[in-house]
């Protein structure tokens, strides 16, 4: 199931025993969980009848002896156990014995007085461990991970229509080009924009413009490009801001040499007539940043790529020998490219 069938089921009240919510995008995540505790029970249900639990202080035994226990001064009961690590490959360092034994009894004899919900909120899980596979295969099973840029794009539409903003698709490339693809910080930014229309102004390009900043990662995106094109003027004035904003030298650098490294090996996959999806498997990364990847690929040398990154590397060695001023040494790098290495 997706995010937006878990909604319909909520509001239409026709709900599962137990939910297993999992995925990277914690927006969504939070939206459900909300939506499970306001519209599954009145208020005052809901005080004496939700209960939460954190997995990172609470055992998942106790959580579900919650689930066991019948629901007060009513008809239903919510129990909420959020971050369930245990189901990744990661090691902990806290000292909880999950008993995960327990929870595969319970799903198969749940409680039918009680909703009983489980977040592992993490971009990957364990599918080798058998409770890993039971809870995948429960009908109330919700994928939240990585939202496709098309799912991306209808979500801004849906929030945006709900807030009373009429987008277009142009407009929404634009604040997903300004915000990158963070739901947290685009719900953010469609606040403000809530708030200017109301007050009188004009969903617009501008209003955009002026309103929505550009994440570090566009910005970084802006720095890789204007070096593609080797126009010093665009460089350094990309470069100031980020200063402006507390980046460091190192870390500026170290970010652009990832978008190259990205931009150089979706080369080589054209080159051996792999599409989009097949690079994403491969890479395993976001579909979005691919296609910009792509982008950027077709337009130069594979040569001319190569030969960045490698000066790009470079210079991250030296910086990291403490040769000399990063900040001093990134800006006269760029000066000396853009000003003397001809494109292929």
């Amino acid at each position: 199931m997706n995010y937006q069938t878990t909604l319909k089921q909520i509001e239409s009240n026709q709900l599962e025993s137990i939910y297993f919510i999992w995925g990277e995008e914690l927006f969504l995540i939070e939206k459900l969980l909300q939506s499970f505790q306001t519209q599954t029970m009145s208020e005052e249900e809901a005080i004496m009848n939700i209960m939460v639990y954190d997995l990172e202080q609470n055992t998942i035994q106790q959580a579900i002896q919650e689930a066991e226990t019948l629901p007060f001064f009513g008809d239903r009961k919510v129990v909420i156990a959020k971050n369930a690590y245990f189901l990744t490959g990661q090691k902990s360092k806290l000292k909880l014995e999950h008993q995960t034994d327990a929870l595969i009894k319970y799903l198969s004899h749940p409680a039918i007085e009680t909703i009983f919900i489980l977040t592992a909120p993490y971009n990957k899980l364990d599918k080798r461990k058998k409770i890993t596979k039971q809870l995948l295969q429960q009908p109330g099973s919700v994928d939240c991970s990585t939202l496709s840029e098309q799912q991306f794009q209808q979500l801004i539409a849906n929030e945006g229509k709900k807030r009373g903003l009429s987008f277009n698709i142009t407009l929404i490339q634009q604040v997903i080009r300004r915000t990158g693809l963070n739901l947290l910080v685009v719900m953010n930014e469609l606040e403000k924009l809530e708030l200017a229309v109301k007050s009188g102004q004009i969903l617009s390009q501008e209003l955009i413009e002026q309103l929505v900043p550009r994440s570090q990662e566009q910005h970084v995106f802006d720095l890789m490009e204007s070096l593609l094109k080797r126009s010093l003027p665009e460089v350094l004035d990309i470069l100031e801001r980020l200063i402006e904003q507390k980046e460091q030298p190192l870390a500026i650098l170290g970010l652009l040499i990832t978008q190259f490294r990205l931009i150089l090996q979706v080369k080589y996959f054209q080159g051996y007539g792999l599409n989009e999806p097949d690079m994403n498997q491969r890479l395993k990364v976001h579909p979005y940043r691919i296609k910009l990847a792509g982008q950027q690929a077709r337009l130069y040398e594979q040569s001319y790529l190569e030969n960045l990154l490698i000066a790009l590397i470079e210079l991250e060695y030296q910086l990291k020998s403490g040769q000399g001023n990063a900040l001093l040494m990134l800006e006269l790098f760029f000066i000396q490219f853009c000003q003397k290495i001809s494109r292929s």
